[in-house]
């Protein structure tokens, strides 16, 4: 609203920064407008100030679902000037569904957040040697292959057995060399 010149008003702080709250005092004098002060203006916390919460080793940043007024609480978190923290970290993972439904895994059929199982590679292949590395984190069960490995090719394409070895012509190293190189 427009000021009258010698007069003053009381103007919003949301008006100019949706992220703050209060009032802050202006004067007009000789058509110039003068801020007297904003100190009374306070920051608010929202999607952009989420509070850092640590969840089994993990950083999460935990935003308020709404704008929040510096001094309210919802839900765990709570607001001071602009700064989102929580009040209660008592944050647990989901558990998983067991894959196989039928308590194979884990006796309820629901396994618990960070808990690790193992498979053999071989339900992958039946020439896979090593195991799978199962996780159940926050509802979502992780697999590890990199213990699997497959069978190796011959020079020939063929494919050879773990534990196998035949020999073959040096040159396949390198053209200069002779002899016999046993490959495993």
């Amino acid at each position: 609203s427009a000021v009258n010149s010698s007069q003053g008003g009381n103007v919003s702080c949301t008006s100019v920064n949706p992220f703050f709250t209060g009032n802050f005092s202006v004067t007009c004098f000789a058509q110039s407008l003068t801020v007297s002060d904003v100190s009374t203006c306070i920051p608010s916390c929202h999607s952009l100030t989420p509070a850092s919460v640590v969840i089994d080793g993990v950083t999460q940043s935990v935003p308020p679902v709404s704008v929040m007024v510096s001094g309210s609480e919802i839900t765990s978190l709570q607001c001071d000037l602009g700064t989102t923290s929580m009040i209660n970290n008592s944050c647990i993972g989901s558990p998983c569904d067991d894959p196989a439904g039928d308590e194979s895994i884990y006796e309820n059929a629901s396994i618990p957040h960070m808990t690790s199982w193992n498979k053999t590679c071989t339900i992958i292949n039946p020439k896979f040697l090593g195991e799978i590395v199962y996780k159940c984190f926050a509802g979502n069960i992780q697999a590890n292959l990199s213990d699997c490995g497959g069978p190796c090719n011959k020079t020939d394409g063929s494919a050879m057995e773990h534990g196998e070895w035949y020999m073959s012509d040096c040159s396949i190293v390198n053209p200069l060399f002779d002899g016999l190189v046993n490959n495993t």
